[in-house]
């Protein structure tokens, strides 16, 4: 009985060191859990996953989706595509060069000073116009001319500068044929466009002077700087910008221009009928505003004096 209860004794005192020991871990292993806040971040991003998985899992299956239509897609190329293709006759080079532009000259001019003359040349007429008008007073006339008519004032007036005109416009056409030796394919209508362009800017200059009397000539100098860099007479228009590209078919400068190149070299297949229209009937408009624009100014034919003093 004593060795049994001596057994019973030490089997408690072994339970009772297990339970002891057993409750030490337990306290080590709860010492070392993450409090409630870690606890509660791992919860709230378990739930986040959770709801993350669902759209991954819609997403791969539209990628699944897309893959097996592209793999028809590259399956329907295949079948459609030829068994083999032969190579290109020739070289590189070759085919890079297999377009071979053909250049036609409609109007040969035969060097770059016969080209500029037919922008030069209606220039040197609208100055010589200038000119006329300034060496001449073309508001002033006798006291007896108030009894004429206003054509017939007019006509007196403008004679003899409209001869001024001509006579510079047979000089401009000798300096160029014989002094310049510029090949001209239609002498005759060449002739006609320097007359009639010397009397529609004579006409211009006139209107404006008995307009605006003397500021009427300044203004006649600078509607032409404003025609050179709208007609085409120094670059191409298109160059020149919007405004100068839309004021250039309603300047007379531009059809002089196209008239002369036409006459002088068989530009724009040779068509001079309708520049030389525009230029004589623009001509004939600024003369028939001249009879009714500002007032004339009589005086006695003895107090009439020229413009210059030589």
């Amino acid at each position: 009985i004593e060795e049994g209860a001596s057994t019973l004794s030490a089997g408690v005192n072994s339970l009772t060191t297990g339970v002891n020991a057993m409750n030490n871990g337990l306290h080590s292993m709860a010492s070392k859990l993450p409090d409630d806040a870690i606890l509660d971040d791992m919860d709230n991003g378990a739930n986040a996953l959770a709801t993350g998985i669902t759209p991954l899992g819609s997403a791969s299956s539209r990628i699944k989706n897309g893959a097996a239509r592209l793999e028809d897609g590259l399956h329907l190329l295949a079948e459609q595509l030829p068994a083999s293709i032969d190579p290109p006759d020739g070289s590189a080079r070759g085919l890079a060069n297999s377009v071979q532009p053909i250049v036609e000259i409609s109007a040969p001019v035969p060097n770059s000073g016969n080209a500029l003359a037919p922008n030069v040349i209606p220039a040197a007429l609208w100055l010589g116009a200038g000119i006329a008008a300034f060496l001449i007073h073309l508001r002033v006339l006798p006291k007896h001319a108030q009894y004429f008519s206003r054509p017939a004032q007019l006509t007196g007036k403008i004679l003899i500068p409209l001869c001024i005109a001509l006579l510079q416009a047979a000089l401009v056409y000798l300096t160029a044929v014989f002094g310049l030796l510029i090949r001209v394919i239609d002498t005759g209508h060449y002739i006609a466009a320097l007359a009639l362009s010397s009397f529609a800017f004579l006409a211009i200059v006139f209107a404006l002077t008995r307009a605006f009397g003397d500021a009427g000539k300044g203004l006649a100098m600078i509607f032409l700087a404003i025609q050179l860099s709208s007609s085409g007479g120094i670059m191409p228009v298109e160059l020149s910008g919007g405004l100068f590209s839309d004021l250039s078919p309603w300047l007379p400068l531009t059809w002089v221009v196209r008239g002369m190149k036409a006459t002088m070299f068989g530009a724009y297949d040779g068509e001079w009928v309708r520049p030389l229209t525009v230029i004589g009937v623009t001509g004939l408009l600024a003369l028939i505003s001249a009879c009714w624009l500002g007032r004339w100014r009589f005086v006695q034919p003895a107090l009439m004096r020229p413009t210059v003093d030589f």
